[in-house]
């Protein structure tokens, strides 16, 4: 029977990283005990340490303890075997906990040696001094390196814990597709923004967690040490006086404190996150937010969620800086002061004939074991504070873990059920469902056996796409059965294989592209590449080795849409699997490209399922599916085609001429700039406007550094009552001394108020100066897709400039106090000690920061190799999120999973090349300065230095202990201060890595000159001999020739790829050509994918124009052209609630309104009387159960109606593509332009309902310009433009006879 120690009991679903189960938790004490705040501290450090000795399974027993189940996951198992995963951080912890105990004794020692040297000064022994001193030295250095040591393993920590976490969630997010079904799954289980939550939650996370562990070591050591020995040097009165004084203030400081910075941290946090989706959002949707003109709409939403950050963290600023008042005044300054009249007040009472440099020693040594004592205790007080500030952070990411497990076991029990292993393809009376409930296809029934090929037709919404997720097991199967090879498998098997009409490239080499999905590790003989590249004509990709090879290349950069199709054909040949979904995936290729897809594919035996619009592609296939889609009841039906004939050998590949007429644009590098350069570069942005707030700053630093120098006078003051044995002096000093350190306290908080207030500022005018380059000029769009030098604007003008501020005000605050420091001090110290006494001071600070100089790594590579690292690990999760359903069918989850880790380890192995180099600069530096973020009295080099120049002056002039003691405290500032000017090559070198990616982002946006969009004229588009031609300089269509006059139609047809979209990119100006003449009201636009803005339903209508405040003539318009496309359902299908509070639940809930808005998807309004919502029947009815909850009393709805045009949805996500596409035309109704270019945009509706909407359009008054891959409603159009031809100039315009059906 084992002797180890039990976990307390749970549920058995319960792991260290889910909540499956829920344990019952501990009441809490009640009575006295439950008033008394100390006690939730030493019952948590207690139990902390209980859980940490018991491991993983004790930190993950309480579900609901989200700090404990990360240490569960993170926390390292001490026997396991060496180079175990399971025991990363084992030897970081122990160096802590060794270092911290052998810490603990060397400040112990060296207190001893401290009293020597304080002695040897006041006694004024030269050669005592000497004596000590070299021991003195050789402790400063061992300390030096044991602090260095302290800080590496911690930050190396962060480091590993940050990796493990993270690879943790990839182990669950890439298992059964789960991050695919995370952003698709029904709400509130979906987490759209899971990849924000990995990239930036994880890393402040480990940071915290680790903070926790390192805390915890570095305090129990000197609180147990110290605690006996002052307990056994001076009594257990003495020693417990520092305990008891800090317990009381903690409880008074609890009352005081501000109780809402988590949730203001947590309000930060969230708006953070609001302002990157919405940069995020612009930049996703760039081409169709300029196309409509939707600029200044979208600038407004930007901006509105911007001051939603600045506003969170002004008030974050405001509660920290009280908090932060409070901490000083009970126990940073409030304990400095009545610890020195503690020490001191024997010494006034003494009757022996003591020496004075005995008693000051003496003195001296009590005070530096208190301070040990209490700075532990602070620590732990801290680590307290920091797991309750870091709980809404532990919870995100514990939920993400919870979902991923609830996924997981969803989705494989579904599978058990309905997908059974087969030869042959086969659906037996499946009924196809959106995860939303929507049926799309109803009781279908078809088979697909080898060799014989099927083709999947019907408009776009009819759920052919659909289909397929079914079968890859993307979506669940709620009724039927689906049998197909690899049924147990993720996504399509290696049987069956994917081509979509949008390729997903990996990131990789060239050889990557076609073993995807398999392992990167995989090799294919330069002999078969070269026959597969040959085969669809793209040998000319093995011409650059340094590309081809290396694997960060982006080829969706790199390659033209046909290329890309072309090298998804190479990727099937390579595979050949026995079925091939062919999802439109020959819409950017030629005729005999295609063609030689379908022979290749008959050749190797491949049966295909092709999924297209063209009846042409009939000729391949022997069976049609054809799905009837809206208006159908989910109907389809099976026809027998002819059988085809594919024993013919396939031509020679003519490429396309419109898709593959190569240019080349090469771009200027953008330019290099110094660091003066940058630097003056940003503060002429930031500085305009933060003058008055400077100004307050630098006369509050020098405010402080006076009253610091009324302190040291104070202090000595305190001292000679002390040795004089005047009482009278020694209580009035002694209050003074508490008065001027609150003062100190106060004076700090402003300093440091002030100083977070210039970096908000100064951040929000960086923001803003981004923002207005980002949205002048359709930047946002022309960046990333036309200039293309920078290629994440989002990030760069989101984390990197709040990165970057911070940055920037560190290096002011962290430059004018020590400057003024040093310039005061010395001014001070030059009064009462001569040139030569001064001069060691000054040669030994000068030669300290020319060896730290000389010694400092290089941050600005460090930061800028780091920083691009970040991103790439960030670019790969954002690309997995956008490709994900890609992925998914192709059960590429192992290959991304492979890449991510790959990423995650470039990222770590360079962190970790820093933090060494950072370790040993900072020993180097600990060598010849005092470490400044360390409270200890730890001797040091600079301590024994300041000891030195005190001995001389008390050598030379006899000076008394007043004088003494102010050159030990100003010549200890003006070093430390002097330290920290060294120091600053550190921060000022980061803020050179980081501005380099924000400078160049500013010089491309400057560089962006406006397009020419041509001559305007009030009635007719004219197209001149007009040549389309792609921002990479390829010619698309030479040449074009038309005219659109008002009242005549024009319909755009041809194949996809062939240049229809890229004639509209001319129109609306976002591509430069000459020769076109536009209307002066400019050209609507309907693209196939509506793009939805945020907001209202009524904004939905109103876009691009903003939804202010509308008149109930503007409502009733809107409204009717709801009407008129058959959807003025959408008014009424979400709901208004009034509830009426009582004012204490109004106060509890008005903190929470982020959380109630974001976890209930709702729209919430308090008010003076009582609580609004907007939003969906089981949204409002989650927010007033929760709202119940929280208040703690029934909650009376007063109001209960339709919201109508004011309710807010995630669009894009509530209406299906039909409802969008008619809320598309709904849009062009309500504006009624003189002209619109429908791009495919009635594709997912039924042709009847199509018909209709081209009717109400036509009796609008707007004149169409229809995009369609065929000649498709000629009825409304009078003429017709056909890209694509086979002959040169690869364009016809005719005219259109009206008598022709559409249906033929």
């Amino acid at each position: 029977m084992s002797d180890k120690p039990k976990p307390p009991a749970r549920s058995s679903s319960s792991t260290a990283s889910s909540a499956g189960g829920r344990v019952a938790r501990k009441p809490k004490p009640t009575g006295v005990l439950s008033k008394i705040k100390i006690i939730d501290v030493l019952r948590y450090v207690i139990l902390l340490i209980r859980d940490l000795i018991g491991g993983s399974s004790w930190l993950g027993s309480d579900p609901k303890d989200y700090v404990k189940r990360l240490l569960g996951v993170v926390w390292p198992k001490f026997t396991a075997a060496m180079g175990s995963p399971e025991g990363v951080g084992r030897g970081e912890i122990f160096a802590m906990l060794m270092l911290s105990v052998l810490r603990t004794y060397l400040m112990d020692t060296s207190s001893t040696v401290v009293r020597m040297l304080t002695k040897s000064v006041y006694e004024k022994n030269m050669d005592l001094f000497f004596t000590i001193g070299k021991r003195a030295l050789s402790f400063a250095l061992f300390g030096a390196f044991i602090n260095a040591a302290i800080s590496y393993c911690r930050e190396r920590l962060v480091v590993l814990w940050r990796q493990k976490l993270t690879q943790e969630i990839h182990r669950k997010y890439f298992a059964t597709m789960n991050y695919y079904y995370i952003g698709t799954t029904k709400k509130p289980k979906a987490i759209p923004d899971a990849d924000s939550t990995i990239i930036r939650e994880v890393t402040s996370t480990s940071t915290r967690l680790v903070t926790l562990v390192a805390l915890l070591i570095k305090s129990l050591p000197p609180i147990v040490w110290f605690t006996y020995k002052l307990a056994a040097g001076h009594g257990i009165t003495h020693a417990m006086i520092p305990h008891i004084y800090l317990l009381l203030a903690y409880e008074i400081a609890q009352r005081i404190f501000p109780k809402n910075i988590g949730i203001l941290w947590r309000s930060q946090k969230a708006a953070e996150g609001g302002y990157h989706k919405a940069t995020k959002r612009i930049q996703t949707h760039s081409e169709a937010i300029a196309a409509l003109d939707g600029t200044e709409t979208e600038a407004a939403i930007l901006s509105n969620s911007y001051k939603k950050v600045t506003g969170a963290a002004q008030d974050l600023n405001k509660a920290s800086s009280l908090h932060d008042l409070v901490f000083k005044v009970f126990y940073t300054y409030g304990c400095r002061s009545w610890i020195q009249s503690f020490i001191l007040y024997p010494v006034l009472k003494r009757t022996d004939a003591a020496t004075l440099g005995g008693l000051v020693s003496d003195t001296s040594h009590s005070s530096e074991l208190m301070i040990e004592m209490l700075v532990g205790n602070g620590n732990l007080l801290t680590l307290h504070a920091t797991a309750q500030h870091m709980y809404p952070s532990a919870r995100s990411l514990c939920t993400l873990f919870d979902t991923l497990d609830e996924l997981t076991t969803q989705h494989s029990h579904a599978a058990v059920h309905s997908l059974k292993e087969a030869k042959h393809i086969e659906f037996k009376n499946v009924n196809v469902y959106t995860p939303s409930g929507n049926m799309l296809v109803r009781d279908l029934s078809f088979d697909v056996t080898e060799g014989n090929c099927l083709l999947l037709t019907g408009h776009n919404g009819a759920g052919k796409s659909s289909i397929f997720r079914c079968l890859g097991g993307l979506w669940p199967i709620r009724e039927g059965v689906i049998s197909k090879p690899g049924a147990n498998t993720d996504g399509l098997c290696a049987d069956i294989f994917y081509l979509p009409q949008k390729p997903y490239n990996v990131l990789g080499t060239l050889e990557d592209q076609l073993t995807y999905p398999a392992s990167g590790s995989v090799k294919i003989p330069r002999s078969k590449l070269i026959d597969l590249l040959k085969q669809v004509d793209l040998l000319h990709l093995l011409d650059d080795e340094s590309t081809n090879n290396d694997d960060t290349t982006n080829w969706e950069e790199r390659l033209s849409l046909g290329e890309q199709q072309r090298l998804a054909m190479a990727r099937l040949f390579y595979h050949n699997p026995k079925y091939a979904i062919l999802d439109e995936c020959t819409s950017a290729v030629s005729q005999d490209v295609e063609k030689m897809l379908y022979e290749e594919c008959f050749k190797r035996g491949i049966t295909y399922i092709t999924i297209c619009h063209r009846p042409a592609l009939k000729a391949y296939h022997s069976t049609n599916l054809h799905l009837k889609g809206e208006g159908s009841n989910g109907g389809w039906e099976v026809k027998k085609l002819p059988t085809p004939d594919l024993t013919g050998k396939s031509h020679e590949i003519a490429l396309s001429t419109s898709l593959e007429k190569a240019g080349g644009k090469k771009r200027n590098p953008l330019p290099k700039r110094s660091f003066v350069s940058k630097l003056v570069q940003l503060l002429r942005i930031v500085l305009p406007g933060s003058t008055t707030k400077t100004v307050m700053l630098v006369a509050s630093i020098l405010c402080r550094t006076w009253m610091h120098e009324v302190s040291t006078v104070v202090t000595g003051k305190l001292l000679k009552a002390a040795v004089d044995r005047n009482k009278d002096a020694f209580v009035k000093y002694a209050a003074l001394n508490a008065v001027q350190d609150i003062a100190t306290a106060f004076l700090e908080v402003s300093v440091s108020y002030m100083q977070s207030s210039i970096s908000i500022q100064w951040q929000d005018a960086l923001a803003k100066h981004v923002q207005k380059l980002f949205m002048s000029n359709n930047a946002y769009y022309r960046i990333k897709n036309i200039d293309g030098r920078v290629a994440d604007p989002e990030q760069r003008m989101t984390q990197e400039v709040q990165d970057l501020s911070n940055h920037l005000s560190a290096v002011l605050s962290k430059s004018i106090q020590p400057l003024a420091n040093v310039l005061w001090i010395s001014y001070r110290m030059r009064q009462i000690m001569s040139t030569e006494q001064l001069a060691p001071m000054y040669m030994y600070m000068m030669g300290v920061s020319a060896i730290v100089k000389y010694f400092m790594p290089d941050h600005d590579t460090l930061v800028r190799l780091e920083q691009k690292l970040e991103g790439q690990f960030a670019f790969v999760h954002n690309r997995l999120r956008n490709h994900s359903e890609s992925i998914a069918f192709f059960g590429g989850g192992a290959r991304e999973a492979e890449i991510a880790d790959g990423y995650l380890e470039r990222l770590v192995g360079q962190q970790k090349v820093a933090r060494r180099k950072e370790g040993f600069f900072k020993a180097l530096s600990l060598c010849f300065m005092k470490d400044v973020e360390d409270p200890s009295q730890m001797v040091s080099s600079s301590s024994i230095f300041t000891m030195f120049l005190q001995l001389q002056v008390a050598l030379a002039t006899g000076a008394s202990p007043e004088v003494l003691n102010f050159i030990k405290h100003g010549t200890t500032q003006s070093i430390d201060s002097f330290g920290k000017l060294a120091s600053l090559y550190e921060p000022l070198t980061k803020f050179g890595g980081a501005s380099t990616r924000v400078c160049e982002m500013l010089d491309a946006f400057a560089q962006l000159t406006p397009v020419n969009e041509g001559a305007k004229d009030d009635r007719k588009i004219t197209f001149s001999d007009v040549d389309i031609v792609t921002p990479t300089q390829r010619t698309i269509v030479s040449g074009i020739n038309c005219e659109v006059n008002p009242g005549k139609s024009l319909l755009v047809t041809g194949p996809n790829g062939v240049g229809k979209t890229s004639f509209f990119r001319v129109l609306a100006g976002l591509w430069e050509a000459k020769g076109v003449t536009k209307p002066i009201g400019g050209v609507s636009l309907v693209p196939q994918k509506l793009y939805m803005v945020t907001g209202t339903l009524a904004a939905q209508v109103m876009y691009p124009k903003k939804d202010v405040k509308r008149t109930k003539a503007m409502e009733d318009a809107m409204t009717k052209c709801l009407d008129m496309v058959g959807i003025k359902r959408l008014v009424s299908r979400e709901r208004k609630q009034v509830l009426e509070l009582s004012k204490d639940v109004l106060q509890k809930l008005k903190p929470l309104k982020g959380d109630l808005e974001q976890g209930c998807r709702v729209q919430v309004q308090i008010d003076g009387t009582g609580v609004v919502l907007r939003g969906g029947n089981s949204a409002c009815e989650a927010a007033v159960k929760l709202i119940t909850e929280q208040g703690g009393e029934p909650v009376k709805v007063v109001e209960n109606e339709a919201a109508g045009l004011d309710k807010v949805e995630q669009w894009e996500h509530v209406l299906s593509l039909g409802e969008q596409q008619r809320l598309g035309i709904a849009r062009i109704l309500y504006h009624s332009p003189a002209f619109a270019v429908l791009d495919e945009c009635t594709d997912a509706v039924s042709v009847d309902v199509e018909k209709d909407l081209y009717t109400q359009i036509n009796k609008n008054g707007t004149t169409c310009i229809t995009i369609s891959k065929r000649l498709a409603l000629p009825e409304f159009h009078s003429q017709q433009l056909q890209l694509g031809t086979t002959v040169s100039p690869h364009w016809t315009l005719t005219d259109i006879d009206n008598s022709v059906d559409s249906d033929n």
